[in-house]
C-alpha cells in the first residue's frame, strides 16, 4: 500500500468512526429533544421565535443574532419537525469540521495531519456537543477556518489570508462575543512574519475594517434598542456568574449562595425604574460591579481566570445524552469549591465504572494536552523566529479561549482551542512515531 493511500485511508477511517460515534450520540437521544439543550438554549431560542413571528429581533439584546438566525431559517423550513433537522445539521457540521481539522494541520507541518485528525475525530467533547442546541458547534467550525486563514498567512505572507482569518473571527463574534477581542490580538502576529512595514500596515488596517464592517451594525442595532454600544446585554451575568465564584473564594462559601444573594441584590436594585429604566443602564450597573469586585480581589480573580478546569473532557454531556446520567446536579459549585475530584465523584456518584467505558475517548483528549504541551516545551527551549511565531500562534488559538471564560469553566468552551491544538499535538506525536520507525529500522539491521 502507496504512503499516500495508507494517509488517505487513515483519514477516511477516522471521518467515518467521528462520524459514526457523533450521529451515535445524537441518535440515542433524539427520542428526548430536550437532551439537546441546556440553560442558554432558551435565549437563542427566544430570538428566532421573535424573528419567525415578527420578521425581526423585536427588542431582544441578550444574545448575539447568528445562531438565532439559523434556529430560525429551520423553523421555517422544517415546520415542527426543525429541532430534529437542526440536531442532523449540527452534527454535519461537525463531521466537516473533522475535514477543516486535517487541512489546518496538513497547512501547519505536512505530515502531522492524520494523527490531528484521529486526535480531533475522537474528542470526546466535540462528538458531545456536536448536536447541542448551543453555538458551540458553529462555533469550533469558525475557529478552525480562522486557525487555517492564519496557518495559510504564516506560510505565503499574502494579506489576504490574514485579513480572512479575522473577517471569520468576527463572524465567529456574531455566534460568541468571546471573539470581539479577537481581532486586535491577532495585530500581533504580523510582527515577526518577515513582511514589509507598509505591508504590516495595510494588512492591518484591512483587517480591522473587515471586522467592523461585520461587528458593528449589530452594535449600533444595540443602541437603537436602549442597550448601549455593546455586542450584546449577556456580558453582565458574568457579575452573578464569575462574581459568585469570586465571592466564594473571597467569603469562604459556595458558588449557589453567592449567586443567588447577588441575583436577590440586582433585583431589589433594579426595582427601581427612575434609575434603571433600560437595559442599557442594568447592564452598565452589573459591569461596573463586576469590575469593581476584580479591583478589589485582583490575585483571587487572576488565579481563577487561570482555570485548567475548562480542558477536562466533556464526559458528562456525553452520558447525558445516552441516557446513562443526568444533568444540572450542581457539579459546577462542587467544582468550584472541592475540586475536579470531589466534582467527578458527586457527578458519578455509584457510577464511576462509566468513566472505564469512556478510556478510549478520554485517552484522545489527554493525548491532545500532552502532546501541545510538548510541542510548546520544544519550541520554547529552542526559541528563534519560528518559535515566536509559534508562541503567538498559541496565545491566539489556544490560550485566548481558555484565559477569557475565567471562574466558570465549561469543557464545551475549549472547542474552540482545538483545531490549534490537534495540529500542535499531531506534530508531536507524529515525530514521536517518527522516532520510533527510525529505532525499529537501526535494530533491523
Amino acid at each position: 500500500m502507496s504512503g499516500t493511500v495508507k494517509k488517505n485511508f487513515s483519514f477516511c477511517c477516522a471521518l467515518f468512526i467521528g462520524a459514526l460515534l457523533r450521529s451515535g450520540i445524537a441518535a440515542a437521544a433524539f427520542a428526548d429533544i430536550s437532551r439537546f439543550h441546556r440553560p442558554d438554549t432558551a435565549g437563542y431560542l427566544e430570538m428566532a421565535f421573535s424573528l419567525v413571528k415578527n420578521g425581526d429581533f423585536g427588542s431582544l439584546t441578550g444574545r448575539v443574532p447568528l445562531f438565532p438566525l439559523v434556529c430560525s431559517a429551520f423553523m421555517f423550513l422544517f415546520g415542527n419537525c426543525w429541532q430534529g433537522a437542526l440536531v442532523a445539521f449540527l452534527v454535519l457540521v461537525s463531521v466537516v469540521t473533522i475535514l477543516l481539522v486535517r487541512i489546518c494541520a496538513k497547512e501547519f507541518k505536512p505530515g502531522c495531519e492524520n494523527a490531528a485528525v484521529w486526535l480531533f475525530a475522537l474528542n470526546i467533547t466535540a462528538i458531545a456537543n456536536a448536536p447541542m442546541l448551543l453555538t458551540d458547534t458553529l462555533f469550533g467550525a469558525v475557529a478552525a477556518l480562522e486557525t487555517l486563514f492564519m496557518f495559510k498567512f504564516i506560510n505565503s505572507k499574502r494579506s489576504g489570508y490574514f485579513i480572512s482569518s479575522v473577517a471569520v473571527s468576527s463572524v465567529g463574534t456574531l455566534l460568541r462575543p468571546i471573539n470581539l477581542l479577537f481581532p486586535l490580538c491577532a495585530l500581533a502576529l504580523l510582527f515577526p512574519v518577515e513582511i514589509s512595514w507598509k505591508k504590516r500596515i495595510y494588512t492591518a488596517l484591512g483587517a480591522v475594517v473587515a471586522a467592523c464592517v461585520i461587528v458593528l451594525p449589530w452594535m449600533f442595532r444595540n443602541v437603537s434598542c436602549q442597550a448601549g454600544f455593546t455586542i450584546d446585554t449577556n456580558t453582565g451575568a458574568m457579575y452573578h456568574q464569575n462574581g459568585a465564584m469570586l465571592l466564594a473564594e473571597v467569603n469562604k462559601s459556595d458558588y449557589e449562595s453567592e449567586k443567588a444573594r447577588l441575583i436577590s441584590s440586582m433585583k431589589k436594585e433594579f426595582s427601581d425604574v427612575k434609575r434603571y429604566p433600560d437595559e442599557r443602564s442594568r447592564e452598565e450597573y452589573r459591569v461596573k460591579n463586576y469590575r469593581k469586585l476584580i479591583s478589589e480581589h485582583p490575585f483571587i480573580w487572576l488565579k481563577q481566570q487561570l482555570n485548567f478546569a475548562t480542558l477536562l473532557p466533556d464526559a458528562p454531556t456525553f452520558l447525558e445524552l445516552a441516557g446513562a446520567t443526568t444533568p444540572n446536579r450542581g457539579t459546577m459549585g462542587v467544582l468550584a469549591r472541592d475540586g475536579v475530584f470531589a466534582a467527578v465523584k458527586h457527578y458519578f456518584g455509584d457510577k464511576l465504572y462509566l468513566i472505564l467505558l469512556l478510556i478510549p475517548l478520554l485517552a484522545a483528549s489527554l493525548l491532545t494536552i500532552l502532546g501541545t504541551v510538548y510541542f510548546m516545551a520544544e519550541k520554547i527551549r529552542r526559541f528563534d523566529r519560528e518559535s515566536l511565531v509559534v508562541f503567538l500562534l498559541f496565545s491566539l488559538f489556544i490560550w485566548y479561549y481558555l484565559f477569557l471564560p475565567g471562574a466558570i469553566s465549561a469543557p464545551r468552551y475549549h472547542i474552540p482551542v482545538l483545531p490549534c491544538a490537534c495540529a500542535f499535538a499531531g506534530c508531536a506525536w507524529q515525530s514521536f512515531a517518527d522516532i520510533l520507525k527510525g529505532s525499529v529500522h537501526d535494530k533491523g539491521r
